[in-house]
């Protein structure tokens, strides 16, 4: 641990170099060859710049130890695809992000990331940070690499052919993709004028940034930024927006006011430090993980003279999963041909007999878990009966229950009881009913529910309008004229003899 610790403090001191070279470098680059060592692009400002706000006794740099306990974070987060991505280029269908996983559930398609800071100065009370440094470690883009290995099938920087710096920006979707070199666009790049998103570690709100850059000659892209915070030197943790109230006539007229961390307004939870662009090839399966080089991964605080800066240690230095999602598929459940296989994609288990279910990162027995828990015991809770082997997905609707792994005489399938409550004007409510047994044309079945909780009213019964008394007189009127028309006449047939 104190090797790893005294590497990383040799490499932040060599930042100062870095940077210096760098940025002297990024002058003459474009003449340079595409593969020259550690081509950085993107820099604003010159070493000699540079150099004049990093100084220090080594010493006295390598003695001082900020931010105990550690808080910051380093880290390159997978994101979704840029909106302005044109023409529009999107993950496949099923594709989620879960942290720092990517998980697709085929290859063929092109991924972005995102190099985020945050969190090294959580209270507001100093240090800023002068210099972040994020380093990847490229071995594991190899397929060789992957879980189960996948030799020769390597994930890599994206691709793109491109005319000027417009095809980076269509074709990445950020404006700040900036970088057509050598027929090519490269996929590493930050947003260094700091106008391209408000969250950007080189935005005016943190103060710009003196230097930045990426080094994008091998996969093991660098990318780093020096702050420009004036008049506090160093990138504050919670840039605020100074506004009308409170803080005003308290040294809080102007947002550069507001690098002392007091004055109104949300902290940002991380800020934009870069964005990695890769190519996943279609035959990718398996997970990829690509770790931070941490040794060559840090952020260093600003600090007063004669010090100047500090090595602020981190909480945590992450770097991302690419899982192109290999599982676990039980097939034929419920037939003869049920089964089990693992280590394959969903759509290599839709290829199998039916019914099918796939399960993300499981393994077959002895493994993983038994394909039986996928058929279990349906109970109907209205009428009292169960249906063994049957999928959960086959046992859906609002009075079905379906237990996992079991068979129906291990469940108690009960059917629900209830009110029943007869709207007829003379019917009664009967408590404790099952449904099959409130069937009458007048009936509702309350489940779960009693008659003393229940307003069940009677249908009324029903009242004669004034033109339905009208016609009833009528046909009373008419009636009576017949039957005494009748009696009064001659009889329509002689009686019998």
């Amino acid at each position: 641990m104190k090797c790893a610790k005294l590497r990383r403090r040799r490499s932040m001191m060599a930042v100062v170099v870095l940077l210096a070279a760098g940025l002297l470098f990024s002058f003459a680059a474009k003449a340079a060859p595409r593969g020259a060592e550690e081509a950085v692009r993107g820099t604003s400002k010159s070493g000699s710049e540079v150099t004049r706000l990093v100084t220090g006794d080594p010493a006295q740099i390598n003695a001082v130890v900020a931010g105990t306990p550690p808080t910051a974070i380093l880290a390159i987060n997978p994101v979704p695809v840029p909106a302005g991505v044109t023409p529009p280029n999107p993950y496949p269908l099923g594709t989620t992000i879960i942290g720092n996983e990517l998980r697709a559930e085929v290859g063929g398609f092109r991924a972005w990331f995102n190099v985020q800071v945050s969190d090294w100065d959580p209270l507001g009370n100093g240090p800023n940070a002068l210099v972040y440094q994020v380093k990847i470690d490229c071995t594991n883009y190899k397929g060789e690499t992957a879980v189960p290995p996948n030799p020769g099938v390597d994930i890599a920087p994206a691709a793109v052919e491109c005319f000027n710096n417009q095809d980076c920006q269509r074709a990445f979707g950020e404006t700040w993709a900036r970088y057509c070199f050598g027929g090519f666009c490269e996929a590493g790049y930050l947003d260094s004028i700091g106008y391209g998103r408000p969250d950007s570690w080189c935005a005016p709100s943190g103060g710009y940034c003196h230097g930045s850059g990426v080094s994008i000659s091998t996969c093991n892209y660098r990318y780093f930024a020096q702050s420009d915070a004036i008049p506090i030197p160093g990138h504050p943790d919670q840039p605020r927006t100074c506004t009308t109230g409170a803080r005003i006539g308290q040294g809080c007229t102007t947002n550069a006011d507001c690098y002392d961390g007091n004055c109104d307004g949300p902290k940002l939870p991380n800020y934009y430090g870069g964005t990695l662009v890769l190519d996943i090839p279609a035959a990718a399966r398996g997970k990829y993980t690509v770790n931070l080089n941490q040794d060559e991964t840090f952020i260093v605080g600003a600090a007063a003279p004669p010090v100047y800066f500090v090595y602020l240690e981190s909480l945590a230095e992450t770097g991302f999963v690419v899982n192109i999602g290999l599982g676990q598929c039980c097939y034929g459940l419920g037939t003869p041909e049920e089964g089990c296989v693992d280590g394959v994609l969903r759509s290599e288990c839709d290829a199998e007999p039916g019914p099918v279910v796939f399960t993300w990162d499981e393994r077959c027995p002895p493994d993983g878990a038994d394909c039986g828990r996928f058929q279990g015991a349906c109970c109907d809770t209205l009428l009292g009966q169960c249906e063994d082997e049957m999928l959960e997905a086959d046992c859906q609707g609002t009075h079905r229950v379906w237990t996992s792994g079991t068979s129906c005489g291990d469940t108690a399938c009960i059917a629900d009881t209830g009110a029943c409550c007869d709207h007829d004007p003379f019917g009664p409510c009967d408590d404790d009913t099952v449904s099959s047994d409130c069937r009458c044309a007048t009936c509702t079945w309350y489940k779960l529910q009693a008659c003393a909780d229940l307003d069940c009213v009677p249908t009324p019964i029903p009242a004669i309008s004034e033109w339905g008394l009208a016609i009833l007189t009528l046909l009373l009127l008419t009636a009576a004229k017949i039957y005494f028309g009748r009696r009064a006449g001659e009889p329509r047939f002689a009686a019998p003899q």
